[in-house]
């Protein structure tokens, strides 16, 4: 394996137990730089008689540059151009100060109390209350502070970061974490396949355990992988720390794969530790089976070789780290659809998005050290509609596509399986939309494959259209739309016949539209867009296809969701086209 795989093969979805976690939240926090401080102990800066009027207020995570660019006080820079070199020193290098705040149930707290910090990216020094917490050496971080004792009803967190670059500050959210006398530490997964046998696999899982009592300590970690059982007891010491782990053995296990290849299966895993017969801490997580490898810029995903489909974000996701984790998990979306297997990012995004991948199919790799791909990084921005190049990237990768090159209609099988006696048809029609030519075979297409079904040259001269369509039976695999040549300005205009249906789910819209080609002349390049009752455009929106070309007679259904965070009222389709 070489080294640009971050070494996640075993990635899973954490999801701590909602009742022993408490997020301070994003509201209430605010940032200074020491250099305009008159009061610079930390000591009193943790003290909620401090009185912070004349400090920034900001969104929360932020970085110190983004935080003073939400403010107007630093122009956004942009990425290859002389803006980054206006950013000012001071913002740059130097320290600062971030406060907070808040209060936490009391029914929350429990015998130990654990301060979290997600992300930090500097030097960092923690105070709460009046106390010294404890320091964070270096960039990247995430750091666990022991402040038992310390919290209370109503607390007063500061934070000391020294920035040395423009992505310095505190990137991630910020919570606490309550258990008993003995804690969890992060949970670890290794999976194993006895390669090319996948009928069974050896699943290590564990933990750190640690004894935050005075007393020495009969402790169990029980749990489940799936529905395979397992228990660990050890004794711990006052103080002491200790891996606890085991092996499980998983006949016939569902495995993950990547995208294309197959289904992103994923086993619930459950955790619970006692101290005693007392339950003193539990976590919850999913968990993929799987085996992942690389062999000079190629993949192997449990044993399978998958061509690299993905796009590379050099830089991470955003500069300054701005982005929300419902735009993560946008972004991971958008790399489904795009059918992508690898995505390759900076190692704190490759943190952040790493249960997304799961979730979505696809691996992480490490940015500095990624083959090329080719697709670009920005058609994924949530912040703007996918281009026409997005859709067409999307049929591109399907896993049975129907494609044509060189003159040539081929059917390309990314799948496990071989297609066995599919049906593959092409037709070529003149400017206006007449069919002049057509051709029909039955082919095989083994796993992993691209093969050829015939040639077909295009048989009229000037704008020419060819559809393209590959059946199994009467189910639709693959279809596809090419126009050759360039449509004249002066294209007659196409009559469509619009409609569909808005459905409410617990979190969002439920799209379904129909496009419907009355006229004489095809229906070119035809966009849907959603809209608020407004008329501003809702994003992001997940279409299930888009930029579509309709021949005369020619309907589609169009499916799209839509987050009700990003349009609380009932949204609206428009339809844009070449010549409409």
């Amino acid at each position: 394996m070489i080294g640009f795989l971050f070494a996640l093969l075993a990635v899973f979805t954490l999801s701590p137990n909602k009742a022993s976690v408490y997020d301070i939240g994003n509201e209430n926090w605010h940032l200074q730089s020491e250099a305009y401080m008159t009061v610079k102990d930390g000591k009193k800066l943790s003290s909620r008689k401090f009185d912070d009027y004349d400090w920034m207020n900001i969104s929360f995570p932020s970085t110190v540059v983004a935080a003073f660019v939400e403010a107007g006080e630093c122009a956004e820079p942009v990425a290859g151009e002389e803006d980054f070199l206006a950013i000012p020193h001071h913002l740059v290098r130097g320290d600062f100060w971030y406060r907070c705040e808040f209060a936490v149930p009391a029914q929350a707290i429990k015998e130990h109390t654990f301060l979290n910090l997600s992300g930090v990216n500097g030097e960092a020094q923690v105070w709460l209350n009046g106390q010294f917490v404890g320091n964070v050496p270096d960039s990247l971080h995430r750091a666990r502070f022991d402040v038992t004792g310390i919290v209370k009803g109503k607390n007063a967190l500061a934070i000391k970061v020294k920035a040395d670059s423009d992505k310095a500050g505190l990137c991630s959210e910020v919570y606490f974490s309550f258990t008993g006398n003995v804690s969890l530490g992060e949970p670890f997964v290794v999976t194993t396949l006895n390669l090319p046998d996948t009928t069974e696999a050896r699943i290590k899982v564990g933990a750190e355990v640690t004894n935050h009592a005075k007393s020495r300590k009969r402790v169990v970690l029980s749990g489940k992988y799936g529905w395979i059982p397992f228990e660990v007891t050890r004794y711990l010491n006052p103080g002491q720390s200790e891996v606890f782990s085991t092996t499980l053995e998983m006949e016939n296990p569902r495995l993950w794969w990547t995208n294309a290849l197959g289904e992103q299966h994923l086993y619930d895993v459950e955790m619970k530790l006692y101290a005693g017969h007392d339950e003193s801490d539990k976590t919850f997580f999913r968990s993929a089976v799987r085996e992942v490898a690389f062999s000079g810029d190629s993949l192997f995903v449990n044993g399978v070789y998958a061509p690299l489909r993905g796009t590379c974000a050099p830089g991470g996701l955003d500069r300054f780290d701005r982005v929300s984790s419902k735009e993560l998990k946008s972004i991971a979306r958008y790399c489904k659809d795009l059918n992508f297997n690898v995505f390759a990012t900076t190692e704190e995004d490759a943190r952040r998005l790493s249960s997304y991948a799961d979730e979505f199919g696809f691996v992480l790799l490490d940015s500095n050290s990624a083959p090329a791909l080719d697709f670009d990084y920005g058609e994924l921005s949530v912040s703007r509609e996918p281009a026409s190049d997005f859709y067409a990237c999307k049929r591109a990768n399907e896993s049975v596509h129907v494609q044509y090159v060189d003159g040539k209609v081929e059917v390309v099988n990314r799948t496990l399986h071989d297609l066995n006696d599919v049906k593959v048809g092409a037709q070529w029609f003149d400017v206006s939309g007449r069919g002049v030519s057509e051709q029909v075979a039955v082919i095989n297409v083994k796993s992993g494959s691209v093969s050829q079904a015939f040639a077909f040259e295009k048989p009229c001269e000037g704008v020419g259209y060819l559809e393209l369509a590959i059946y199994s039976g009467e189910d639709l695999l693959s279809e596809n739309f090419h126009i050759e040549g360039s449509v004249p300005e002066d294209y007659p205009k196409a009559t469509l016949r619009v409609g569909g249906e808005v459905n409410s789910t617990p979190d969002g819209w439920s799209i379904t539209y129909l496009i419907e080609n009355l006229g004489d002349v095809p229906a070119l390049m035809l966009c849907a867009r959603v809209d608020d009752p407004d008329g501003e455009a809702v994003l992001p929106v997940f279409w299930s296809d888009n930029y579509i070309s309709l021949l005369p007679g020619e309907k589609k259904v169009l499916t799209a969701e839509v987050d009700k965070a990003d349009c609380p009222h009932i949204p609206q389709v428009s339809i844009t086209g070449l010549n409409l």
